[in-house]
């Protein structure tokens, strides 16, 4: 079993935040999957994230395995990952599935973004398929 099977039959589930530092939606209109995560940060580090979602199991995996990993990364750091950090972290899936478990990071990476710096929007395809370019 790989870790992202582990994370699907075993998911978190961590719901809305009351007032959190930053909250985003983000949609995958191919498969109606739709996450709205809440973000507390300190001191630059990403604290703490929950999320209320309609998510495919595999997107439901891969923010539960998020959830594990990137609370205390800096906000900078966060912003500047790509789809070969999943990858990296065992989420392995097939061609086709990798928009789906781009969403949730490019949610949180959106979000970050949209705080910080600009109102510029990473388009899920291209963060999902950026390697095959």
């Amino acid at each position: 079993m790989n870790i992202l099977e582990d994370y699907i039959q075993h998911p978190l589930m961590p719901l809305k935040k009351d007032n959190p530092d930053i909250n985003r939606v983000e949609n995958n209109e191919l498969c109606d999957d739709s996450i709205e995560v809440y973000i507390d940060l300190e001191e630059s580090q990403l604290k703490d994230f929950s999320y209320t979602w309609n998510l495919s199991l595999t997107a439901l995996g891969v923010v539960s395995l998020l959830h594990d990993l990137l609370p205390w990364m800096t906000v900078e750091s966060i912003r500047w990952l790509e789809y070969s950090f999943l990858e990296d972290e065992w989420v392995l899936v097939s061609t086709r599935r990798k928009k789906t478990a781009a969403l949730p990071l490019v949610a949180i990476i959106n979000a970050l973004h949209n705080w910080k710096w600009d109102e510029t929007r990473l388009d899920v395809e291209q963060f999902a398929y950026s390697d095959m370019v």
